[in-house]
């Protein structure tokens, strides 16, 4: 895919000079955009060794074009590309009104500045620019790779990240992958989708989602391929939406290959912690601000499928309902619908929402004590004490993921609970 900006055109030439000693990869990333490099360096940031491999001159891939404004904002930024927004910015923590002020006027020089201090920063990255694979096969001992300038590998698990997954054409027939692109969703339910959802973005004023199915079915013997990004043509408004996908890809990829397992191994859950510590956003709610102190918790309790979201919506002030939460904490919890036999009602009020999580997460009294000691300062609620009023949706996620960690619990690739 090409490259659409200036900065990943040639935000690496310094780092290639670089002669320090660097880890044996087990990792490749191979083509041009900003595709590859949200892969690279995922993979490098879960510390695993990475080769990036571009078959282009750092210098010719400069284009006329620069992303001087981004239009389209639901404020679902995050992850790498939400860092280098807030590294413009001088911020620290993702933040989606600063997000949006720095993508209304967009200085490349400052992003370039941003991303090359970032690649800096990861010492289990390798990049080699003017480069081509010159043959590629599967073996016993994983992928071996020869590049044009004739050195050879041996790596776990490989991503294509280039423009119409050229190496395809490279591998040998019997080691690739299904190389047509697929433009229909898995068919999974909502709960289905948000527990398996790796990355999510915007693209021609509609809002995506990428799980676990659809991006590891097309993956043969560790080869990950950008099959996902299909039905999306590149252009300077859905370089968020690339970046979180390509994001995901890396960090699967790179688990494969840092634990030595098969695509179809990868734990769901440990895949989306992952993604989830470089601030990943996996709640395609265009009113949950990520600057939120509670946001965490309504990224995990979305992830379980409790609270759906409606017209992208999560609705964090809306009161919650037995009927709501009901079916789904029975699919979590076999033992709720013991609580539910004797508490039933419309709306949930805190008292027993209190009573819930306690009987759900097996805790005593002391969560009642510690709710109440902390209300405003450790759990960060602007509102008055009150357990007879009924509690919101942002509110009974934060002490659902305390108290219970709903989260925890394993999940498949298409969704299903394994308690």
């Amino acid at each position: 895919m090409k490259y659409t900006f200036l900065v990943f055109a040639c935000l690496l030439l310094p780092i290639t000079l670089f002669g320090q000693r660097k880890p044996r990869p087990i990792l490749l990333v191979y083509g041009n955009g900003v595709e590859a490099y949200a892969a690279a360096v995922q993979g490098a940031l879960s510390n695993v060794p990475t080769l990036w491999v571009m078959n282009a001159n750092l210098q010719d891939l400069i284009i006329a074009e620069k992303p001087s404004q981004l239009t389209i904002n639901y404020s679902l930024d995050g992850g790498i590309w939400m860092k280098l927004l807030m590294e413009m910015a001088d911020y620290t923590s993702p933040n989606d009104s600063v997000a949006t002020a720095i993508k209304q006027d967009i200085a490349v020089d400052r992003l370039l500045i941003a991303a090359n201090e970032l690649v800096e920063k990861l010492p289990q990255l390798t990049i080699v620019d003017s480069t081509s694979i010159k043959k590629i096969t599967w073996g016993r001992r994983g992928w071996q790779v020869q590049l044009s300038n004739g050195k050879r590998y041996t790596f776990r698990s490989v991503i294509d990240a280039s423009a119409d997954q050229e190496l395809a054409n490279v591998v040998p027939e019997q080691d690739r992958w299904k190389s047509e692109i697929s433009t229909q969703q898995s068919s999974l339910s909502d709960s289905q989708r948000a527990r398996t959802t790796l990355a999510i973005g915007a693209d021609r004023n509609s809002i995506h989602t990428l799980t676990a199915s659809d991006l590891l079915r097309s993956v043969k013997n560790n080869f990950f391929s950008f099959q996902s990004l299909g039905p999306f043509k590149p252009s300077v408004e859905n370089i968020p939406l690339r970046m979180h996908y390509a994001q995901a890809i890396g960090a699967a990829a790179g688990y494969t290959a840092f634990f030595e397992v098969d695509a179809h191994q990868i734990d769901v859950r440990k895949l989306q912690s992952e993604l989830l510590t470089y601030k990943s956003r996996l709640l395609p709610a265009i009113d949950a601000a990520s600057e939120d102190p509670h946001f965490g918790s309504w990224q995990k309790i979305y992830l379980t499928g409790l609270l759906p979201l409606k017209n992208n919506e999560f609705e964090p002030d809306k009161e919650v309902t037995y009927a709501e939460i009901r079916p789904i904490l029975h699919e979590l919890y076999s033992r709720s619908q013991l609580w539910f036999l004797d508490h039933d009602g419309e709306e949930l009020l805190w008292k027993d929402a209190i009573e819930l999580v306690k009987f759900l997460g097996t805790r005593g009294q002391e969560v009642n004590r510690q709710i109440a000691t902390e209300w405003n300062n450790k759990l960060q609620f602007d509102t008055i004490y009150d357990l007879d009023r009924p509690i919101t949706r942002g509110e009974f996620s934060v002490i659902l993921d305390q108290f219970a960690n709903p989260y925890g619990i394993t999940v498949t690739h298409a969704g299903e609970i394994r308690r």
